[in-house]
Parts: C-alpha cells; structure tokens; sequence
C-alpha cells in the first residue's frame, strides 16, 4: 500500500476553523477519484505542528501508478487548481510504502 500524505498551510483569508472545515470537507470528495482506496483528514495537534500546518491529507493507494495517474486526473487538477490553490500559502506531499 502506498500513502500519500499532503500537508497544507492555508493563507490568512482562508485560515480559521470554519475555513479549515471547508477545505477538509471538499478534500474528503477527492475519495470519488479513482484509484484512491482511503483518504483522511488529520489535524495538528500539537504547538509546534499547528504553527507550521492546518491540515493533513492522508490517501491510500494500491501502487505508484495509481498515485500518478491520480495526480493527473481532471478531478484532482480541479480540486487543486481551482479550489485549493487561491486558499493555499505551502503545501507538501509524500509518498510512502506503508508495510503490513
């Protein structure tokens, strides 16, 4: 299995709780693309991981290839060109071979 993890810092307009909730619940609809088997919403916690990020992505896929052909899918580039983009400051994301 591989997971996808994409960490998000939003800019100050769309920063906040109730604005952070909006982006968690449209990044949950990214589930319909396919090749994802799971995605979850994960927030920081901590000081240190609240000054640096609101939220955390984490997708499931079987292969790489299923991660690459979702990074490429109209659904995906919607999602982050129209929607997530104007909202973000930084985002990251890895890939990791999860064992067991």
């Amino acid at each position: 299995m591989i997971q996808r993890h994409v960490y998000l810092r939003l800019n100050h307009e769309h920063s906040g709780p109730e604005a952070t909730q909006v982006v968690a619940e449209e990044s949950l609809k990214l589930a319909a693309v396919p090749g994802v088997k799971r995605i979850r919403i994960a927030r920081p916690v901590d000081e240190g991981s609240r000054t640096a990020w609101e939220l955390c992505l984490i997708l499931e896929f079987d292969t790489m290839a299923d991660v690459e052909a979702y990074v490429h899918h109209p659904d995906h580039r919607a999602y982050v060109d129209g929607f997530l983009k104007p909202r973000l400051q930084v985002i990251k994301a890895w890939n990791f071979a999860v064992d067991g």
